[in-house]
């Protein structure tokens, strides 16, 4: 970590906040209307800043990681002038990653929904690097498919921008053939990738 001071994030993100969903909630039927989305856009990571109403971050000074794609979803929405958000496709420390950037609903706190009775019966967990704070899906360190890493996904907010950071990983089941599944990422993965995204 002998580099992360010099690329770290800087200000503190914003504050997160859980309201739990139980596991016996049932699905609200919502309104049903017709949308005609645009559709997805591989573009350089120029041509994409332009196109957003929200800072841009990416992963600086860190030689174990790359950028290997980028992907602009315009809006989906009937929302005037509502801002596309962008897929940045990375491999860190030979682990692939998706970090999707999009316009944050408000620049002063976010707000999670996850499933379950409370704290104890959720994966997602706040974790604090350098001075911000995370929320992190938490994962099990054994499945019937193989041993996990440490985490599968991640949310924060930094000023207008939210970020939701997954795990794309996909290898060999060591006991069934013809099986692959999502290990996710270890700790350090997801510190090295955060401590040094920064906004140009």
């Amino acid at each position: 970590m002998a580099g992360a001071a010099a690329h770290a994030t800087g200000s503190l993100t914003a504050p997160i906040q859980f309201v739990f969903n139980g596991f016996e909630a049932g699905a609200k039927a919502g309104a049903s209307f017709d949308l005609a989305c645009p559709p997805d856009r591989i573009l350089t990571l120029a041509t994409a800043r332009g196109l957003v109403k929200f800072g841009v971050y990416t992963v600086d000074g860190y030689h174990g990681a790359y950028l290997s794609s980028v992907t602009l979803t315009p809006a989906c929405s009937n929302e005037p002038g509502a801002s596309p958000t962008l897929m940045l496709d990375y491999v860190i420390d030979g682990t692939t990653v998706r970090l999707i950037e999009g316009p944050a609903q408000n620049k002063d706190s976010l707000t999670l929904t996850v499933k379950g009775n409370g704290p104890d019966t959720s994966p997602w967990r706040r974790i604090d690097v350098d001075g911000s704070t995370y929320a992190v899906f938490t994962l099990p360190q054994q499945t019937k498919f193989g041993q996990n890493a440490d985490l599968s996904d991640a949310i924060w907010q930094k000023g207008r921008t939210m970020f939701s950071l997954s795990s794309t990983e996909s290898i060999a089941c060591p006991l069934k053939p013809d099986c692959y599944y999502n290990p996710g990422m270890t700790m350090a993965t997801f510190t090295h990738f955060v401590t040094h995204l920064t906004r140009d």
